[in-house]
């Protein structure tokens, strides 16, 4: 029996915002992973978009979540796409404050 998550986190940024440079490394355990030419382009945006576009209005990842699905499955989104990753953690650890406290009174009544 598959069960759904109590709510999501759903980090929307624009396309721009996440591609990577060409510095762009990763250290992963003991070694490095730089992403071969093209790979966000061919692989990593477009599996994105596919994925996750019926999520959103007209299909535009780039936009807003369809209200009903954001209601049924318990996703939060921040409220614009153009923040620091700083203020995005931030809006997440809040996200998840309210969340815990809402349950705990609810536990209590």
């Amino acid at each position: 029996m598959k069960q759904e998550p109590d709510m999501l986190l759903l980090m929307v940024w624009k396309r721009n915002l996440l591609e990577p440079s060409t510095e762009w490394v990763l250290n992963i355990f003991t070694g490095f992973w730089a992403d071969p030419p093209g790979y966000f382009d061919k692989i990593v945006w477009p599996n994105y978009c596919q994925d996750h576009k019926y999520l959103f209005i007209d299909g535009d990842v780039e936009g807003s979540i369809k209200p009903a699905v954001e209601e049924q499955r318990h996703i939060h989104t921040p409220q614009t796409l153009n923040i620091s990753a700083e203020d995005t953690l931030e809006w997440a650890v809040d996200i998840l404050i309210h969340e815990l406290k809402s349950r705990k009174q609810s536990a209590t009544l």
